[in-house]
């Protein structure tokens, strides 16, 4: 009898215990505020804070060193590579005004929530790129490409990698 009981009591435990949130369960890193001096895009090699523009984040949850980035579109293409595309991490990007300029001081993201807009390269510009913005509304999202003639508007699983070419 004491063995059903206990039995009973331990399953009793197990089911409960299944039902209790845990604090891992979806809890991500939080974004780091503000960009160390040494950080390096690990793309492009340089420092991310001497590149001009808009700027992401990666922390890895194996605890590895975070990795930053000069742009969103080196974030993007560095979330697809082989070698990275499926080890749990976390990213960030940082966000645009409603003019498509990064927000000063920084303010972040997860990748996964964003609302980004594509800009054109500016045509008075012959060494201008293309640009990716963040934001974090739709609607602030839908306003830029509403006022910028050949932007366009895009989910994180709706960008392609030919519309990460040219851009910065």
């Amino acid at each position: 009898m004491n063995t059903k009981i206990l039995l009973l009591s331990l399953c009793a435990l197990f089911a409960l215990s299944a039902c209790e949130p845990s604090a891992k369960s979806d809890s991500r890193p939080a974004a780091i505020a503000d960009i160390p001096e040494d950080a390096v895009d690990p793309l492009s090699h340089m420092s991310a804070l001497e590149t001009g523009g808009h700027k992401g984040q990666i922390h890895f949850h194996d605890g590895s060193e975070s990795q930053w980035f000069g742009s969103i579109a080196n974030l993007i293409m560095y979330t697809r590579l082989p070698e990275t595309a499926n080890r749990p991490m976390t990213a960030y990007v940082s966000l645009s005004d409603n003019e498509g300029k990064a927000l000063s001081p920084w303010q972040w993201t997860a990748l996964e929530d964003a609302w980004f807009v594509l800009l054109p390269p500016n045509p008075e510009d012959p060494f201008s790129l293309a640009t990716w913005t963040a934001y974090r509304e739709q609607s602030n999202a839908e306003a830029v490409v509403q006022n910028v003639p050949l932007s366009r508007l895009y989910r994180y699983h709706e960008i392609h990698d030919e519309d990460l070419l040219d851009c910065h």
